[in-house]
This record gives structure tokens, C-alpha cells and sequence, in this order.
């Protein structure tokens, strides 16, 4: 071999080994957006053809991932929808710490988003953020059946969540009166992508200031969930965006975070411990101290009283013949039977009490004085009786008198 081609094929070993230029590693330099969206192409191609090399998923590279950082290797932060038509590693066909991925229905930006990606941008550092919408996103389709009129209930948290697909929506419909839901579903899509980039660029002053500087690029794109492919959109449109979001009076100045008073009071070591407060409760009701209960006597006196009162009541219905009320009465009565069953027990109870305690004081006593406490006894006894002898007949035919209405 001439010793000139000699030098050459040693010149193009070297060059080669030094690496090709979309390599990356611990030390290595990132390739530019450009170059990160062609390497995504040619996967997106690769698994559009049914031919993915599905590369960096062997167990070599997991190890790795265990002990280098990511910030070495990911190429990309991508923004997707949760969509489980959408799998971004693989529709790229790329592998484990190749692309640093965002997932959220709809693939909206709201704070967490936006937190991720400027995390994916300037921490992990990734030279390319990439807003992929995809065909038949049913966030934007239920915005868009919203907007039309003929939504359907959604949970609670829902709503909120896909909010900011709204605006790309009326849009499309101002823009677009008339026509098909499915074309406005479709146009709405790529509105969401463009709308994306749009919040992002208000609410990061740290995502300008990267795309400003050259650090980093944002792409849109679409992905077919029926074809596997995925197309880039207009390449000029993010620039765009990105000045209408630097004129724009409301967009977020302060690119790093303040922490509230609190906060900075703690880093000083003089931290302030306040009281968690707890869910509203309601108030403790004020609880009355109960009646003293009467005396077993007096209470079953009560209690007969109340009875006698219900009989008067049911036999006056069935005077009237007012049906009616008689259920009512009936059910009145029955309680009211038990009740003064349940005194009358408790009277004599009482009564046997007393007994017993008289008994005990006659043997001890010499005098005649307890033979009045059994006259007592005696009179108590007597009464009950004559109470109960007095009601009893009256219960039995108002019972029997119930009885011959309800049959009839």
C-alpha cells in the first residue's frame, strides 16, 4: 500500500472513531436540534416501515443507566399526550436514556408540564423539545364536542386538566364556521400544538431565553396513530410564537423560582412552625342534662293518663267513623300499651324493693310503727290494681273494635 493512502485510511479510522456526530456519552457533545430531529426521523421511518432496530434496550445499556447520568445521553424532551396509541420510544425508535418524555392527556402545557420540560432543557439537556400532537386525540375531540354544544359529563378533574386545549378550539371555529366536527377536530389539533407552544413561551422565561441563546429548539409534529408515521409541522412557526409571547405584556419576567417569605425564613435558620389548620368541623351540639327521672309511681300515673287520653282519641275516631286516623291512633295505642306495661313493671319492681326493705326493718323493729309502711305497701298495691282493672277492659274492646274495622 502507497504510503500516501496509507496516512488517508489512518486519517478516516481516526475520524471515525472519534465518533459519528449524533453519538453521545459520558463527556460527549450533544448534537444540534437539527441533527437530534433527523435522528428522530429516521427512527420514526424505521418503525413506520415495520423495521425498528429498537436499539439502547439491552441489558448493557440498563446497566449503564445506573451509573451515568442521563443529562450524558438523552437527545430529546418530547411532549406527548398519554394516549396509549401514542408509545414514544418506540414510534421514534429510540431506547432507554435516549429521550427524556412528558405524557399528559391532550398533550397540554400546564404548570407540571412546563416544570418537566424546562427540567428536560436545562437540566438534562436536551438540545430539542418536541410537541407532538397525534390523529384522533379524544382531549381535543371532547373540547371540541363541548364547544359545539353536545359534550358529555366529565369527572371532576377533567375539565381543568384540558382547558387549555379551549382556546385552540375557538380558533379553529372562528376560522372555520360550518363545518364538519370531524375537519374541526382535525384543524384543532394542530392548533393544540401551536397553542402548546404558546403557553410554554408566556409562562418560561428559561425556555425563551434557551431558544434565544441557540441552546435549544422546539419542534411541532403529528403522529398517526393509524399509520405509525409522523409528520413535522411548519418549522418556521415556533419562532413565531416565541416573538408574539416576547411582546406579549402578561408573560411570566422571572425565570428563576422565588420562594414565598416562609420559605427564605427557614434557609435562614429561623423557621417559623405554624399550626396546621384543620378541615372545617362542624359545631358540637350543646347536650342538656337530663330530666330527673319520677318516681316509678308517679311515672306509671303519667304514662295511664297518656293512655287513657289515646283510648278517648281512638273511640271518638270510631264514633266519626274517620278510618283515616285510625291507623295512626292504632299505632299510638300500641305504644302507649307498652309503655304502661313497661311502668307497671317497673312499679311493681319497686314495690317488691320496698317489700323486702320492710320486711327487713319489722324483724329489727319492737315497735308498731312498721305495720304503717305495710299499710303504704298495701294502699300502692291496691291502686295499681284498681288502675289496671279500670283500663284493661276498656284496651280489650277498643282491640276487638280495631280488629272487626280492619277486617271490614
Amino acid at each position: 500500500m502507497p504510503k500516501t493512502r496509507l496516512v488517508a485510511f489512518v486519517l478516516a479510522f481516526c475520524l471515525l472513531a472519534a465518533g459519528p456526530v449524533i453519538a453521545s456519552g459520558a463527556g460527549a457533545a450533544k448534537p444540534s436540534p437539527a441533527e437530534v430531529q433527523a435522528w428522530l426521523a429516521e427512527g420514526n421511518a424505521r418503525f413506520a416501515a415495520g423495521k425498528p432496530e429498537n436499539p439502547h434496550t439491552d441489558l448493557e445499556r440498563l446497566g449503564l443507566s445506573g451509573k451515568e447520568s442521563q443529562a450524558d445521553y438523552a437527545r430529546a424532551t418530547v411532549l406527548s399526550c398519554s394516549d396509549s396509541r401514542v408509545p414514544v420510544e418506540r414510534l421514534f425508535d429510540v431506547g432507554v436514556m435516549d429521550v427524556f418524555v412528558i405524557r399528559v392527556a391532550g398533550n397540554v402545557a400546564n404548570t407540571d408540564e412546563i416544570g418537566s420540560i424546562e427540567y428536560g432543557l436545562l437540566h438534562v439537556n436536551t438540545p430539542l423539545l418536541v410537541v407532538l400532537g397525534h390523529s384522533q386525540c379524544g382531549a381535543v375531540t371532547a373540547v371540541t364536542q363541548a364547544a359545539l354544544g353536545h359534550g358529555h359529563p366529565l369527572e371532576r378533574n377533567i375539565p381543568p386538566l384540558v382547558a387549555p386545549i379551549g382556546p385552540a378550539v375557538a380558533k379553529v371555529m372562528a376560522e372555520n364556521p360550518g363545518a364538519d366536527e370531524q375537519v374541526l377536530v382535525d384543524k384543532a389539533i394542530t392548533a393544540n400544538v401551536w397553542q402548546v407552544m404558546h403557553d410554554l413561551f408566556t409562562a418560561s422565561p428559561a425556555v425563551r431565553e434557551a431558544v434565544k441563546s441557540g441552546k435549544a429548539a422546539v419542534a411541532g409534529a403529528l403522529y398517526d396513530v393509524g399509520t405509525g408515521k409522523v409528520e413535522w409541522l411548519d418549522a418556521a412557526r415556533p419562532a413565531q410564537i416565541l416573538a408574539a409571547a416576547e411582546a406579549d405584556p402578561a408573560r411570566a419576567m422571572n425565570a428563576m423560582y422565588e420562594a414565598p417569605a416562609e420559605e427564605m425564613i427557614a434557609e435562614k435558620g429561623e423557621a417559623k412552625v405554624e399550626a396546621v389548620p384543620l378541615p372545617a368541623q362542624e359545631a358540637t351540639p350543646v347536650v342538656e342534662p337530663a330530666p330527673a327521672k319520677p318516681a316509678p309511681s308517679a311515672d306509671l300515673g303519667q304514662a295511664m293518663a297518656r293512655l287513657h287520653d289515646s283510648l278517648d282519641a281512638v273511640a271518638g275516631v270510631l264514633a266519626k267513623g274517620e278510618a283515616a286516623k285510625l291507623e295512626e291512633l292504632s299505632a299510638r295505642f300500641e305504644g302507649l300499651q307498652k309503655d304502661v306495661e313497661a311502668k307497671a313493671n317497673a312499679t311493681l319492681a319497686s314495690l317488691a324493693e320496698r317489700e323486702k326493705m320492710l320486711e327487713k326493718r319489722l324483724s329489727d323493729a319492737t315497735s308498731g310503727s312498721s305495720s304503717a309502711g305495710w299499710l303504704a305497701v298495701i294502699l300502692v298495691l291496691a291502686a295499681v290494681v284498681l288502675l289496671l282493672g279500670l283500663t284493661l277492659p276498656r284496651i280489650r274492646k277498643l282491640e276487638a273494635k280495631v280488629k272487626e274495622l280492619s277486617q271490614q
